[in-house]
């Protein structure tokens, strides 16, 4: 006979009367246990009920776990009338409508668990219009899915609809959120806005992620992060990767401080990563700076990474970082930038530094910044200290430009200056420009300059120029290289020019201005103050097809084998990313090339660590379900779950991982992870090895730690990682006992 169910059994057993009196007296003995029809491991959720005879003596258990919930959007509406009052009532008590985004957001904020919100498979496509705003986020502990189908497209559109559609979503004192999969268009100032909450006690922001969504018509930034008129503040691992910006008043802008009283800001560990942003007219793609206000002091950004984004269409700078970017504002520190691998197209300047652009601003710094592997064109890179009335002794240290492609620019290859508009006392210090390649600028390939008297005592010192292929730059006044100065209070020394290809520019490729570097070694270039002597001649680079753009160097190249390979700052890459000493001739002698390219070398050994499917940024910190860092739950007292991750080595020489053990996990809750099996020691060119990590929790609760994979890359050693997981803990289990002997009613 086919087993009915358990309440079906029970009411034809007892009666309707009796079977309620049974459920009055479980609940009433186990009022804690709430039954949910939606749950992510749901919090004191009965799991089961185990059914019994009814002439004995038995008991119905009930674990219970504590963890987020998963709420599940239901509507495109705006309508809040369900029981808000936590993700629990809100399931159980959703309102006529089910559940639409802002009941799902207010439930979410009211209680602080991890919670989880997705839509309906039902709404896939579907349009939310936003008349008054979503619910702020301020308590965090969230993740919002808008891909419903996880393929990476958004699935759900929110629409700005009146003139009380401030900002898509705002967090404000919100941390631990991610936020992905959503269409937000045609809001009145952000997409997405993100800023500490000092009034209500968050001081400290931190582990935001927004992935794979698209803001269109933001009228201000599409994404902006920053202190707003709140001073002693931080900002902390926010990540920005793969989302689509476009046709807005601007695209990402991350601040120390904007408005009255916003100092003694901290942002750090920015990560902005293989996003579009498309905003074409007087605007900037991606904006930084500590202080975005008057008279605003002593805020810091540091660790910021800007990699592998497409720019395009920007009528200012594409990305510009200013230290001091209005009037008063004294300081302020931006130090350990990276900005890598990201193709820009855009007029005069894609890439800007600036250390102090607001009058009377001084003792700004930035310092450690790294423009490595960018593709330019329309624009090249400037580097100003100081460039307004009486912004004095501000300084920027410790700069690499190095194998950036950069072709036909309005203006000049590479700008360095400085002062200039009335700026004084200012510093650019200790630059390494190495295996550029710079083409067809209307302007100097590379510029040196010092401004008029009118801007005196800035200095300009320590610059190595190595290794670069300046090619048909120039005009009357400049050439493929340039130095010079319009002040002798302005001065520049410690240039060196070495192992560089200048062919085709404008003065007959030779150094033109009124200064000339300090030392000139192993270079091709037309320039009889230096031909013959060093190393130094003029001949055909005898380029591979450069009618067709091709600048590499024909084997039987003058330029091949013919560097100094002891000369300062060679640098382990030319700009292919091949090694960058090599046999290039075949004669059994490793030497380097003249010119950014090495020929014949293969490329250098490259780590790309994966899982699901989906590349882990190196020094992630921010854990994801969708790269496989956020290994979910676990029950503390049940299985382990694990996740597979691969390592890839995309280059052509073996890669060595040189760790012992060679993965490594380390952190608070070390102990909560394991390493399944080790991944071998060598991996060859092209091939990849995997490993798993089990996770265990010791605990209730978000457990982390950090995975470490020491290597020979030459720049990700080691490769790290944040890694996470949920532990859930069994608790006491609800006994509900029944009667000795029920019988039935007649």
């Amino acid at each position: 006979m086919k087993k009915q169910p358990l309440c079906t059994r029970l009411k034809k057993s007892f009666g309707l009367v009796s079977l309620i009196a049974l459920v009055f007296s479980y609940t009433s003995f186990a009022s804690s246990v709430v039954v949910h029809a939606q749950g992510n491991t749901p919090d004191r959720a009965l799991t089961s009920i185990v059914p019994c005879g009814l002439e004995c003596n038995q008991l119905l258990s009930a674990p219970l776990a504590y963890s987020g919930h998963l709420l599940v959007v239901t509507n495109t509406g705006e309508e809040v009338n369900g029981d808000t009052s936590s993700p629990a009532a809100l399931i159980a008590a959703p309102g006529p409508d089910g559940i639409s985004l802002p009941e799902a957001i207010t439930a979410a904020e009211a209680t602080g668990e991890y919670d989880t919100i997705r839509f309906d498979p039902a709404l896939r496509g579907s349009v939310i219009d936003v008349h008054v705003g979503l619910p702020t986020i301020g308590h965090g502990n969230l993740t919002i899915d808008g891909d419903i189908d996880n393929n990476g497209t958004p699935d759900i559109t929110l629409e700005g609809v009146n003139s009380a559609r401030d900002t898509g979503f705002v967090l404000y004192g919100a941390s631990h959120v991610a936020i992905r999969g959503f269409v937000i268009q045609n809001f009145d100032k952000h997409g997405i806005s993100i800023s500490p909450d000092t009034a209500g006690g968050a001081a400290l922001v931190e582990d935001i992620s927004l992935y794979q969504n698209i803001i269109i018509s933001a009228a201000m930034n599409a994404i902006n992060v920053g202190s707003w008129m709140q001073g002693h503040t931080t900002i902390r691992n926010v990540e920005i990767v793969e989302n689509t910006l476009r046709d807005g008043g601007g695209g990402i802008a991350v601040h120390g401080g904007m408005g009255d009283g916003a100092m003694d800001n901290v942002v750090s560990g920015i990560s902005i990563l293989s996003n579009t942003i498309q905003n074409p007219g007087y605007n900037i793609g991606i904006f930084l700076s500590p202080s975005s206000s008057t008279g605003l002091s002593r805020n810091t950004l540091s660790g910021i990474e800007v990699r592998g984004n497409l720019i395009t269409g920007h009528a200012n700078s594409s990305i510009l970082i200013d230290s001091s970017n209005q009037a008063n504002c004294n300081d302020n520190l931006t130090e350990n930038i990276v900005i890598a691998d990201n193709r820009i197209d855009g007029p005069h300047v894609t890439i800007e530094v600036v250390g102090a652009s607001g009058t009377n601003s001084s003792n700004n710094r930035i310092s450690n910044i790294a423009l490595t592997g960018n593709v330019l064109s329309g624009g090249g890179i400037q580097f100003g200290v100081a460039t307004n009335s009486n912004t004095n002794t501000n300084r920027i240290s410790s700069v690499l430009i190095e194998r950036n492609h950069i072709s036909s620019c309005l203006a000049n290859g590479i700008y360095l200056i400085a002062g200039s508009g009335g700026a004084q006392n200012n510093r650019l210090e200790n630059v390494i420009l190495r295996s550029n390649f710079i083409n067809d600028c209307s302007d100097a390939g590379i510029l040196l300059h010092g401004d008029t008297s009118y801007s005196p005592n800035n200095v300009i010192s320590n610059v190595t120029i190595t290794q670069q292929t300046l090619v048909n730059n120039g005009n009357s006044w400049a050439g493929g290289l340039n130095i010079n100065t319009k002040d002798s209070s302005n001065t520049i020394t410690g240039v060196t020019l070495t192992n560089s290809i200048l062919w085709g520019n404008e003065g007959g490729d030779a150094i033109r201005g009124a200064l000339a570097p300090d030392l000139v070694s192993n270079t091709i270039l037309g320039d009889g103050r230096f031909t013959g002597t060093n190393a130094n001649f003029y001949q055909d680079p005898l380029f591979v097809d450069p009618a067709a753009g091709d600048y590499h160097l024909q084997a039987i190249s003058p330029g091949v084998d013919t560097g100094l390979t002891s000369a300062p700052s060679i640098g382990v890459l030319d700009l292919d990313r091949n090694f960058r000493i090599w046999d290039g001739d075949g004669d059994a002698a490793a030497e380097v090339d003249r010119g950014a390219w090495e020929t014949h070398a293969i490329a250098m050994q490259e780590i790309d660590v994966r899982s699901n499917g989906v590349s882990i940024h190196a020094g992630d910190v921010v854990p994801a379900p969708w790269d496989g860092t956020d290994l979910g739950n676990a029950d503390v007292a049940g299985l382990p779950v694990q996740q597979t991750y691969t390592i890839q080595n995309t280059g052509d020489a073996p890669m060595v991982l040189t760790g012992a053990p060679r993965i490594e996990i380390s952190g608070e809750n070390a102990a909560d992870f394991s390493v399944v099996s080790q991944p071998g020691s060598q991996v060859n060119g092209g091939e990849s090895v995997t490993f798993t990590i089990a996770f265990a929790p010791g605990a209730a609760g978000i457990r982390e730690a950090t995975v470490t994979i020491a290597n020979d890359d030459d720049d990700e050693n080691p490769f790290t990682f944040t890694i996470q997981g949920n532990g859930t803990a069994s608790s006491s289990t609800a006994r509900i006992y029944l009667p000795l002997v029920l019988r039935p009613i007649p």
